[in-house]
């Protein structure tokens, strides 16, 4: 059943997701793979638009000269009718974007873009249809249509029957089942594609191909009337209430969620889910047997027509892709490997967290399919489900300071008490650092409960992406944990105070430890914006003296002593208060996070030794005095009480000379002993 591909044509077939980085020969050409579009580049991947798959853009390709990809599909076409071998490369186990792409390439390259026009439109709209996500529709377990078809093909069910092998235990795309198949899948999906060609996708092939009672045609036909059963007697899944973020509507949506705990045996376990009326799907299409903590392959899916208008994944690309660089960072610390490439950034994905590799967690571009790394996700199933007990991705409130730089002097400048999403949050609070770096801000927020069981490290990044930083630049020093749903970071332009808090609880009925309670009142926060404002202005005050030493005056040093001298009684009080609470536990992270003790210790010993060395100064211009004014005024002394007799052209009476002398000597004397002191 086959589809005849012409002679000097090969099918090359690559990982998903595979990004194409160097010029294509001109022989050559990309579908559905690569990443980008142009230069013999095809594919939707990268460019972020819903609007778009790799077959409508090749239709484009062909028709519009401006196209990026225009001049080389027509010099592909020239190498063709050369006879010049033409490789075309796509994904392993092609889909249906990926097949009915090909088919269109191919009727081009022999020349019949024209006479089929007509229908290779309609079979490039039905590609888009499933790639919108529009699969409902499409799937009738009473018909094959194109779409269940190609699906079937790289089914482990029918790929069995059809060559007699058991499953890989290597998950690896390229040997797998469906990755040693892959010219198989794509030469009968083109077949697929020609039966249905002029006709109704989802009624024409059917009918064609039950005409011809093809091998092929009982395999797949008995696999679909058996799928369904099979969700029914072994793939029933869980379910959950889930949230999803509106951006339209700046408010969180419930959804209902279907969420499989094992591989489905079932190839449309997902669409089955839906029609019972869950719109949010979890499905581990591949869970590692050897390593059964490893989710390798996960998809989490929002159906496009039952969702909660306005809904998507977008909010938990970010999240999961934060759990995965802390797993892999724990990782590293163990092991001494990272999985991930990181010399590249996936095209469309390069900001933020997400451009640290260019194997990320990936979303569609219509924000409606979230899968796990090309590579495998090094997160437990567990703990990917687990997030959806609670609202991972939201903050249930917040409140932002702005600390002036006088003591005591915090003020509010935002606050927000229904949910909205982290990383907004966390964006807008490192836009102000950004954008006021001379000044010192506070932030007290309350991440979900959720969050809570992961050893406190997604807290910890969540501070340090609000502060600028990524987990990989983490200082411990930095992070105070107090209890195991909070954690507080500090630097030397901002302290984040990060407050896991369990639903229904709120901060006067906590429960209380032996730091005191495990959250902190408005009052509370209040008053401790206020207390951290006065450690940043001390320790800037200490930073200026540190600065002013070397250049002081005597009299500055004695005036700096005394600044310092109260800029630790301060200190000392500050940190006095509150004995055994949590807030005084945080103002002491916050004064060994800014090395304070150390400054303060450094700066006192600094104007000790300038002291010191203006002591040391004063000492020598008194032996240079003594040199000369000790000889004289010996003689003056001799003189006056008559043992040496010497005339003069004005001799005063002795008595008065002497005393004179002995005055502005007992002077001299006491003038040098203060000096010295």
């Amino acid at each position: 059943m086959a589809e005849a591909i012409p002679a000097n044509i090969d099918f090359y077939f690559k990982r998903n997701g595979f990004t194409i980085h160097e010029d294509v020969k001109e022989t050559d050409v990309y579908l559905d793979l690569g990443n980008r579009n142009g230069d013999g580049v095809i594919d939707h991947h990268g460019l972020k638009a819903p609007d778009q798959d790799t077959a409508t853009l090749l239709l484009s390709a062909i028709h519009d000269t401006t196209d990026p990809n225009h001049e080389h599909l027509v010099g592909l076409k020239k190498h063709f009718s050369e006879g010049d071998n033409i490789r075309i490369y796509t994904h392993v186990s092609p889909d249906t974007d990926s097949i009915c792409s090909s088919y269109i390439l191919l009727q081009y390259l022999q020349g019949r873009q024209e006479e089929l026009a007509p229908q290779l439109s309609s079979l490039a709209m039905y590609s888009l249809k499933v790639d919108q996500g529009d699969k409902d529709s499409l799937v009738d377990e009473a018909r094959l249509t194109v779409y269940t078809g190609i699906c079937l093909l790289s089914s482990n069910r029918v790929l069995q029957k059809r060559f007699g092998e058991e499953t890989s235990e290597d998950k690896s795309s390229e040997t797998n089942l469906q990755g040693k198949h892959s010219k198989e899948i794509m030469a009968d999906g083109l077949a697929l594609a020609a039966c249905a060609l002029g006709d109704d996708p989802d009624t024409g092939l059917e009918k064609n191909l039950k005409e011809k009672e093809t091998e092929l045609y009982k395999i797949l036909k008995d696999s679909l009337e058996e799928d369904y059963q099979l969700y029914l007697e072994k793939d029933q899944p869980d379910h959950r209430t889930c949230h999803f973020w509106c951006e339209s509507e700046k408010c969180y949506k419930d959804v209902k969620g279907a969420i499989f705990h094992q591989t489905p045996e079932s190839d449309f376990s997902y669409i089955y889910a839906r029609r019972e009326g869950y719109p949010f799907t979890i499905v581990p299409w591949t869970l590692s047997n050897e390593h059964p903590s490893l989710a390798e392959n996960v998809f989490l899916s929002l159906d496009e027509k039952s969702r909660p208008e306005g809904t998507d994944l977008k909010m938990y690309q970010s999240f999961f892709e934060q759990l995965e660089q802390l797993k892999e960072a724990q990782i590293l610390e163990n092991a001494g490997y990272i999985a991930r490439n990181r010399g590249f950034q996936r095209p469309g994905e390069n900001e933020g967290i997400l451009g640290v590799t260019d194997d990320p967690w990936h979303l569609t571009g219509d924000g409606l399919l979230l899968c796990t790394p090309r590579s495998g996700s090094a997160l437990s199933y567990e703990t990917i489900i687990d997030a959806f007990k609670g609202n991972p991705t939201a903050i249930h409130g917040f409140r932002t300071y702005e600390l002036s730089g006088q003591k005591g002097d915090a003020s509010q400048l935002e606050e927000e008490k229904k949910d909205s999403p982290a990383s907004q949050w966390i964006q807008a609070f490192r836009h102000r650092l950004q954008d006021s770096p001379d000044k010192k801000h506070f932030a007290y927020a309350e991440p979900d409960s959720s969050l809570i069981g992961h050893d406190n490290e997604i807290l910890k990044e969540y501070c340090l992406n609000a502060a600028g930083m990524t987990y990989s630049r983490a200082f411990d020093e930095r992070f105070f944990v107090p209890s195991y749903n909070m954690a507080v970071y500090t630097d030397a332009r901002c302290t984040i105070i990060l407050c896991c808090r369990p639903e229904g609880t709120d901060a006067e009925s906590a429960v209380s430890t032996d730091i005191g309670k495990l959250y902190l009142t408005d009052a509370e926060t209040d008053k401790l914006s206020q207390d951290i404002s006065t450690l940043y202005a001390i320790n800037d005050a200490v930073l200026q003296l540190e600065q002013r030493i070397h250049t002081a005056k005597a009299k500055e040093v004695k005036s700096m002593r005394t600044d310092l001298s109260s800029y630790v009684q301060q200190t000392q009080a500050l940190l006095a208060k509150d004995a055994g609470s949590l807030t005084q536990s945080i103002l002491r992270h916050v004064y060994d996070a800014l090395h304070m003790d150390e400054r303060l210790t450094s700066t006192n010993e600094s104007l000790e030794r300038k002291n010191a060395d203006y002591a040391e100064e004063t000492f020598g211009i008194f032996n240079k005095v003594a040199v000369i004014f000790v000889p004289v005024s010996i003689i003056s002394d001799i003189i006056q009480t008559g043992f040496l007799h010497m005339d003069s052209i004005f001799a005063p009476p002795a008595g008065i000379g002497w005393s004179v002398v002995l005055i502005i000597t007992i002077i001299t004397l006491i003038w040098m002993w203060r000096k010295k002191s």
